[in-house]
């Protein structure tokens, strides 16, 4: 087999995994985005208001905003725009942290929990549906992805 410098070499594009994750990234965010649609968030807003409720249920000093962004692996500016607009429609408000006062936690409204436990059992039978292909091989595939998330931190 002959070792391609770049993927503009391959000939098949299926040969690189680059490029295979940004496929399947891409059609995963569209999949979420069109069941969102009737909740009027965005994809990127889920992803806020699910973390937040995660880490308030298991880790609530975590809620702050580098805290979220460390959480989703994601840019803290990136976190801080989604939270303006997310406070901008009421979904979450932000509070003195308790212990550092640097530090705003970010909180659920009582609307922004009630959509996100809406959305995420409408992101959970989306996703059933988007990884059923898997089958057996569902855990394997999760397992390989922690493996890379972990070794890539």
């Amino acid at each position: 087999m002959k070792t391609a410098r770049s993927y503009i070499d391959l000939e098949n594009l299926n040969d690189d995994l680059g490029f295979l994750v940004l496929q399947m990234s891409n059609l995963w965010e569209q999949n979420h985005k069109k069941v969102l649609k009737r909740y009027h968030i965005t994809h990127t807003e889920f992803c806020v208001l699910a973390s937040i409720h995660w880490l308030s249920e298991h880790d609530n000093l975590s809620t702050t905003q580098i805290g979220l962004a460390k959480h989703i692996k994601t840019d803290p500016m990136n976190i801080s725009q989604t939270i303006k607009g997310l406070e901008k429609q009421k979904l979450v408000l932000r509070t003195c942290h308790p212990m550092d006062v640097r530090a705003n936690l970010v909180l659920l409204t009582s609307e922004g929990k009630e959509i996100i436990e809406k959305a995420a059992l409408t992101i959970h039978e989306a996703e059933r549906r988007f990884f059923q292909i898997l089958g057996r091989n569902y855990n394997y595939f999760r397992d390989c992805m922690i493996k890379l998330i972990q070794s890539n931190e």
